[in-house]
């Protein structure tokens, strides 16, 4: 399906033609977020919503990752029994760096994956936000490198690139987890804050300029920032509590700071599985699982594509080729728009819900809608 979205002029009647470029440019509270885009296709995927729903990577890639968009819930098995099938031999390691509880938050996480790790151990690793002095730990790196798998707890991103890779440096424990990778061809997970530092450069605070919904990790930042991360994920810049938060413009708004051409958001119980190798990647999750935002960084005008897949879809990270579950179809628009419908918050996961469903049903396979300051076309 094709679209073009964030626009200011008269919103057409129903079914009416829409001129071939939409711009932006709101008055008073301007949304900086997809304002840089003077057309915004949208390419949408949508697996389980309606019921079923870069930097270059090195040749030495291997392994997998499973990047989880925070919330994830204890009963969902199938993330569980994914990351689980894809360990190398050795226990699984969870590093609890993230959070402010450091090992207790660790052992609590241990808990959780040992009702599905079956006979595999799962220990803590002992790093928290207070030792970069241990970076290059000996003991620590070995721990480490004996796993099959390694997870990452939620909490702040910039607390587990401050003991990993300290002043920029990849240390010997930073070192041990590319080996369980490119090594013993294991795999890395994470949530939240786990998710965010998968990508290098990785985002590390701001929201969507138009957002109202609440973003409890940025109530007063508006503005997006970068950091660096790990670099486990190779394909581009990835976000978490993608759709629940509505970061759909700051992640956006990071593609353009960053000149990186393709961001992948995961929503919150969803992931993203990621085969280093050759950059397949699978989804497992619900509504919206997966948003992939295509980019051109060079062109301030450039267009802008994203595609929304659900569970069971499945996509080339490298390429941005999208496979849809058997049995789904892509959605394409005719160019002609229903009414706009308001609502308290574009960017609301309510709100997009409800605009792709009708996407769906509509006539015209179109939606548009406004909440007084960001008016969108899908």
């Amino acid at each position: 399906m094709t679209t073009q979205a964030i626009q200011t002029q008269p919103v057409p009647p129903a079914c009416q033609p829409v001129p071939p470029a939409c711009r932006s440019g709101h008055a008073g509270a301007a949304t900086r977020s997809l304002s840089r885009a003077i057309a915004l296709i949208l390419l949408f995927v949508l697996g389980s919503l309606f019921g079923c729903a870069t930097s270059s990577p090195s040749s030495d890639d291997r392994g997998h990752l499973v990047i989880v968009g925070g919330g994830l819930k204890d009963e969902h098995a199938a993330v569980f029994n994914r990351f689980v099938s894809l360990c190398a031999d050795g226990p699984i390691g969870i590093i609890p760096i993230a959070s402010g509880d450091g090992v207790k938050a660790g052992e609590s996480s241990a808990e959780r994956w040992r009702k599905y790790s079956g006979t595999r151990p799962v220990i803590v690793i002992p790093l928290t936000q207070n030792d970069a002095a241990k970076s290059d730990d000996p003991e620590i790196a070995k721990q480490i490198a004996s796993c099959g798998g390694l997870w990452f707890t939620g909490g702040q991103q910039d607390r587990v690139v401050n003991v990993l890779r300290p002043g920029g440096k990849r240390g010997a424990c930073l070192a041990a987890c590319f080996s369980v990778l490119n090594n013993k061809r294991g795999v890395i997970g994470g949530t939240s804050a786990g998710a965010a530092i998968m990508s290098d450069p990785m985002i590390t605070g701001g929201r969507s300029a138009s957002a109202k919904s609440r973003d409890p990790d940025n109530e007063d930042n508006h503005r997006v920032t970068t950091s660096a991360g790990l670099g486990f994920f190779t394909f581009g810049l990835t976000d978490q509590h993608f759709t629940q938060r509505g970061r759909q413009g700051r992640l956006v708004d990071a593609l353009h700071d960053t000149k990186i051409a393709r961001g992948f958001g995961v929503s919150e119980n969803c992931a993203l599985v990621v085969d280093r190798a050759t950059a397949e990647c699978e989804v497992i999750g619900e509504q919206a699982a997966v948003w992939m935002i295509e980019s051109s960084p060079s062109n301030a005008a450039a267009e802008i594509r994203v595609s929304i897949l659900g569970n069971g879809d499945a996509m080339n990270a490298r390429s941005g080729e999208v496979h849809p579950l058997p049995g789904m179809r892509r959605t394409h628009g005719s160019g002609i728009f229903e009414p706009l419908f308001p609502v308290p918050d574009v960017w609301a996961f309510s709100s997009i819900e409800t605009q792709l469903r009708i996407v769906r049903s509509s006539s015209c396979g179109t939606a548009a809608t406004h909440d007084g300051l960001t008016s969108l076309s899908f």
